[in-house]
């Protein structure tokens, strides 16, 4: 008997292989069920209308409709969530970031065919991804786009006075959603804007540095993947590169990035903890920080630890975040100073940033 409450997914892949194995991950979970499985592109929008399925794993590289097209016209015609399936080449990371662009929840990368501990870790990530997508706010969102918009979204507070010193740097957590978050944060900002910004954003190696190419293209900020002795500047943004800890160390006058492949901190590296509290050892440097959407936890310890000096902590508002998990365990966790809509983030960071300093 089927489970009304199960996530009904379809699988949609050229290779048979690929369908059995993304199928076999997730017929085991009682909370997840195979509605279908699709071929190709085309195959997939008929079986999407027909079935109606909650998510929907595409592979970016198909025969006769490719990842991106497919995956644009189900965002016109069938919104729904997709997790992309990504091979980790530069064209598939490339494309891969197009389709975060264009609306897709989320990706994971394909396995080595050979690889035990490979196919297990992509087993848990699978579910994990499918999972929070079943389980987000984005369908309904999405759906509702069709709809006149109602004026009941909650407008930020009156914003409080900014008698502090203007931020030294802004330091920025991302994860699911977070392509699309950043994006547009980045390309409301002005290229003079005179705070440098580091990024972390939760994605593998080699898929970050294609990330900060295509945002150095819709910035008027220079965006760039961080390395070792990078010095931040204004009118720059710095993204940790996928697979290691993005660190600052140096003086407030001189700041220095450092690279670290010490353990993951809340399963992940790059980790936003890592990177704020990094910042917060730093004698003198005000930070503001800024947790946008994501799955899990990451960013409010580090965001505690800043708090404690002074920092500003912004979150985003539960309205516009694809997964409401990062800013919301910062918000309960109290370090929160505002929890501001995606659309209003840069306006409010311009105004912070500048904020004169107070007289002595």
């Amino acid at each position: 008997m089927e489970d009304p409450q199960a996530i009904r997914v379809l699988v949609t892949d050229d290779s048979a292989f690929t369908r059995a194995l993304i199928s076999d991950c997730l017929s085991g979970c009682p909370d997840i069920e195979i509605a279908g499985v699709a071929r190709n592109g085309e195959e997939a929008l008929l079986k999407v209308r027909r079935l109606l399925p909650d998510v929907v794993t595409l592979d970016v590289e198909m025969p006769l409709l490719n990842g991106i097209e497919t995956l644009d016209r189900l965002m016109k015609e069938t919104p729904l969530p997709v997790i992309m399936l990504s091979s980790l080449t530069t064209r598939g990371a490339e494309t891969t970031i197009r389709c975060l662009e264009i609306g897709a929840f989320d990706f994971i990368e394909k396995p080595a065919k050979s690889n035990g501990n490979d196919l297990e870790t992509f087993r848990r990530c699978l579910i994990e991804k499918v999972r929070s997508a079943g389980r987000s706010r984005l369908l309904r969102r999405m759906q509702a786009k069709s709809r006149p918009v109602q004026e009941t979204r909650q407008k930020a507070e009156e914003s409080f006075v900014p008698s502090r010193i203007r931020p030294d740097i802004v330091l920025v957590a991302a994860s699911t959603g977070g392509p699309r978050a950043l994006s547009r944060v980045l390309a409301d900002l002005p290229k003079d804007f005179p705070c440098p910004i580091l990024i972390v954003q939760h994605m593998p190696k080699g898929f970050t540095g294609p990330f900060a190419g295509r945002l150095d293209q819709v910035s008027p900020l220079r965006v760039l993947e961080a390395y070792e002795g990078f010095q931040p500047a204004p009118g720059t943004a710095a993204l940790a590169p996928g697979d290691s800890h993005l660190l600052l160390k140096g003086t407030k006058e001189k700041l220095v990035c450092c690279l670290s492949e010490t353990a993951p901190v809340n399963s992940v590296r790059p980790s936003a903890d890592v990177l704020f509290q990094s910042a917060a050892r730093i004698d003198g440097l005000y930070p503001a920080a800024v947790i946008l959407t994501g799955m899990g936890r990451d960013g409010t310890e580090g965001a505690r630890v800043l708090k404690k000096l002074n920092g500003v902590i912004f979150a985003e508002a539960e309205e516009s975040a694809t997964v409401y998990g990062m800013p919301r365990c910062a918000r309960e966790a109290g370090v929160v100073d505002r929890m501001i809509p995606l659309e209003q983030i840069a306006a409010e960071l311009i105004r912070l940033a500048g904020a004169e300093k107070p007289l002595a």
